[in-house]
C-alpha cells in the first residue's frame, strides 16, 4: 500500500455478495489497546462488538491482521474480504 493508515475498514462479503459485516479501527485504537482492537458492525444492532485480535497494527506499509488461530475475522481461508483505508 505504501502509507500507513489512519482508519481501516474490512467488509466481509455474505454469501450472495452483498456487506455481511464490517470490521473498523483507527490507528488510535490499535495504538492505545496492544491486541488488535476492532470494532464489529453487523447486520442488525445487536451484532455490533468490539473485539481484540483482529487488526493488529497499522504499519508504515499497511496493516497486519492477526493470525493467532483463536478467531478467524477478518482473516478467513476461502472468505472475501474487501477493504478501505483512509491516510
Amino acid at each position: 500500500m505504501g502509507f500507513r493508515p489512519k482508519f481501516l475498514a474490512i467488509l466481509v462479503e455474505g454469501s450472495d455478495g452483498t456487506n455481511a459485516r464490517t470490521f473498523w479501527t483507527s490507528d488510535t485504537f490499535v495504538a492505545t489497546d496492544g491486541q488488535g482492537f476492532a470494532a464489529l458492525l453487523g447486520a442488525g444492532a445487536s451484532t455490533n462488538e468490539l473485539l481484540d485480535n483482529r487488526i493488529v497494527s497499522h504499519n508504515s506499509y499497511g496493516f497486519t491482521l492477526s493470525d493467532d488461530g483463536s478467531d478467524s475475522d477478518p482473516n478467513s481461508n476461502g472468505q472475501t474480504y474487501h477493504y478501505v483505508v483512509w491516510g
